[in-house]
C-alpha cells in the first residue's frame, strides 16, 4: 500500500489540473468537470487509487486508507454554502482508522 503524502498529491494536482472547456455549463457542471479531472490526476499519477465505495460515500476517490474529498468554489459568486459532511459521518471516519483529505480547488468562472 501506498503510504499517503499530502504534499506530493497537493503538488500533482496543481502541476496538472488546468480549468475545464466550460461552455454551455451551469456552475455544478463545471465544479463535476473539475472534480472528475482531478481524480483522473489522482489515478494517472499514484497506486493504489481506488474508486467511492459507494454512491453516498464520503470520498471522491481514496489512496490507501486516505479519503479525498474534491470542493470547488466559484470566486466569481457572491454566495457560496459548500457541502461539508455531518460530524457524525467524520466520527465514522475516525472510528475506522482512515484520514480524510480535502482538495479545494477556487476557480472563476467568469475569466
Amino acid at each position: 500500500m501506498q503510504i499517503f503524502d499530502k504534499n506530493l498529491v497537493e503538488q500533482t494536482l496543481k502541476e496538472n489540473l488546468k480549468y475545464p472547456e466550460s461552455k454551455n455549463l451551469q456552475q455544478r457542471g463545471i465544479a463535476d468537470k473539475i472534480e472528475e479531472r482531478c481524480t483522473e490526476i489522482l489515478k494517472e499519477n499514484f497506486e493504489d487509487v481506488n474508486d467511492p465505495t459507494s454512491r453516498r460515500s464520503i470520498e471522491d476517490v481514496s489512496i490507501g486508507n486516505t479519503l479525498i474529498d474534491t470542493k470547488t468554489s466559484d470566486e466569481a459568486l457572491t454566495f457560496k454554502m459548500p457541502n461539508m459532511i455531518s460530524i457524525d459521518r467524520l466520527r465514522s471516519v475516525i472510528k475506522d482508522n482512515k484520514q480524510l483529505f480535502y482538495n479545494f480547488v477556487i476557480y472563476n468562472s467568469e475569466s
